[in-house]
Parts: C-alpha cells; structure tokens; sequence
C-alpha cells in the first residue's frame, strides 16, 4: 500500500473557497492487518444518534487501550471511514471497524487509558465534492 502525499493550497475565487493540489511525494506504507490480528473491538450503544467503541490488546484484557465516543448524524451514505481515517491512528486501515449504517460523526472523543493522548473531533462543515488527483508515473519518495 502506498501514501501519496499532496501539498494544500486555499483560495478564494469570486467568493467561495477553492483549494488546489500539488504532489509532494510518496511513501510505502508497512500497516498490515495482522499487527491487530489478535485485538479484541467491542462497539456498544450503537444507534443512529450514537455509539461506543473499546479496543482492548487482546481477547483477554480487561481493560481498554482505547475509547471512543461518537456522536452520529444521519447521512445519504455511510461517511464513518472519514472519522476512521481522520483521528483512529494506528487504526485508520482496518474497515471491520466501520459502523455500518448511513451516517456521519458530527463529534468523536478519542480517550486513551494509557497515554496522555486524548483528543476530540467536532465536524464544522460537510459538502459533498468531485475530486481527480493525478499522481505523477514516476514518483518521489518523502520524509514525514
């Protein structure tokens, strides 16, 4: 799996917000599922305004490495893997993870048990866009 990585740029033009892409470079990615092969997931709570989830290093554990709170909002499709992409690292890959309605998160709480890591997400604004990005035959690698 690859991670083309492309440079942001924003603009306004007559009054509304365009943004332009410029590649940047690329980068193997060296994820594989089997690193979590022996993870437990636990949603709980799920309903079309809400749900839970708890990961736990093992079938075993008690207690959770992480957890996570979302508020949900009805969608036309299911827009979750944006969230999941977004702020789930190191779990971004793995699509089991996805609710599996037609929603979006319109807030996510990441609490970590652990680790002074804890974040929230809060969605200011969703608009449904056409995007082509091109990325060049021949490639560049980058450094994060």
């Amino acid at each position: 799996m690859k991670w083309h990585k492309f440079d942001v740029k924003e603009d306004y033009k007559n009054g509304e917000l365009q943004f332009t892409f410029d590649y940047a470079g690329t980068k193997q990615l060296t994820w594989s599922k089997s690193s979590f092969k022996n993870y437990r997931f636990e949603f709980s709570n799920v309903s079309d305004k809400s749900a839970n989830l708890k990961i736990y290093k093992n079938q075993k554990a008690t207690k959770p490495l992480r957890e996570y709170t979302f508020q949900l909002k009805k969608a036309n499709k299911n827009l979750f893997p944006m969230i999941r992409i977004a702020m789930m690292h190191p779990y971004e890959n793995i699509e089991a993870l996805d609710i599996t309605k037609n929603v979006i998160v319109e807030k996510a709480t990441d609490i970590c048990i652990e680790k002074e890591c804890n974040c929230e997400m809060t969605l200011t604004a969703y608009k449904n866009v056409e995007l082509d990005l091109e990325v060049p035959a021949t490639t560049k690698s980058f450094l994060f």
